[in-house]
């Protein structure tokens, strides 16, 4: 008797210690993540305007996918390991989280103004993918490779658009350039390398162990996401 509660003891404590270990190690993925998109940013937009690329295109193609590089790599990790619950909750987490709580909070801190580039262009076009998503959520039991297709054609068609449309329009792009004589090639080179592989090993961390803390308190994917 003696024996078995110490060997349950023994199982509660290394359990403990497991969790604590995977939330060490979440914490960790965020930060790995977080490091790594601004690396990956950074490297690649001065790499960019060393080949003079317009600081509009940089904004639109690399920063565009730099702040939205740690769910990327989260959603994808949980796709290649089979937790496809776990990889649509966090886009579709992400993007209220964006909405609700970021935007509530920057435009209570200092309110925002909203542009008439904004009103025409971008936020229609933000209505429109968060309407087609959800038609193709809610028209089957997954998002097929079809469908997939038509949401990846459908981001290069406005980045398209977005780009001659502000050539159209040069006034609304941003025209404050930076110092990128600074950087050497392979500087921003090592920042690229580098940030992506932080980019992919903090969302290894962060699907793992989200995942083992999940289950460990019984929460489903979903709500994990």
């Amino acid at each position: 008797m003696i024996k078995q509660l110490l060997v349950g003891d023994n199982l509660a404590f290394d359990d403990m210690m497991m969790m604590i270990l995977k939330l060490a190690l979440l914490i960790v993925g965020f930060v790995v993540l977080i490091y790594g998109a601004d690396f990956f940013v950074d490297g690649s937009s001065k790499l960019a305007k060393r080949f003079n690329i317009p600081s509009f295109v940089i904004g639109l193609t690399i920063c565009a996918f730099g702040t939205s590089a740690p769910e990327l790599a989260v959603s994808v990790t949980a796709s290649v390991t089979g937790a496809n619950e776990l990889a649509i909750a966090n886009v579709v987490g992400s993007n209220f989280f964006n909405l609700m709580f970021v935007l509530g909070v920057c435009s209570i801190l200092n309110p925002i103004p909203v542009t008439k580039n904004l009103l025409r262009r971008d936020y229609p076009v933000s209505i429109a993918a968060i309407t087609l998503l959800s038609v193709f959520l809610m028209s089957g039991s997954d998002v097929s490779r079809l469908e997939a297709l038509v949401l990846f054609c459908c981001l290069v068609g406005y980045m398209i658009w977005t780009i001659l449309d502000t050539k159209k329009h040069p006034e609304l792009a941003d025209t404050q350039e930076e110092d990128s004589q600074k950087f050497a090639a392979w500087k921003c080179a090592l920042y690229i390398v580098g940030g992506c592989a932080a980019i992919v090993l903090g969302g290894d961390l962060v699907v793992e162990s989200a995942k083992y803390l999940g289950g460990a308190i019984g929460m489903s994917e979903k709500l994990i996401g």
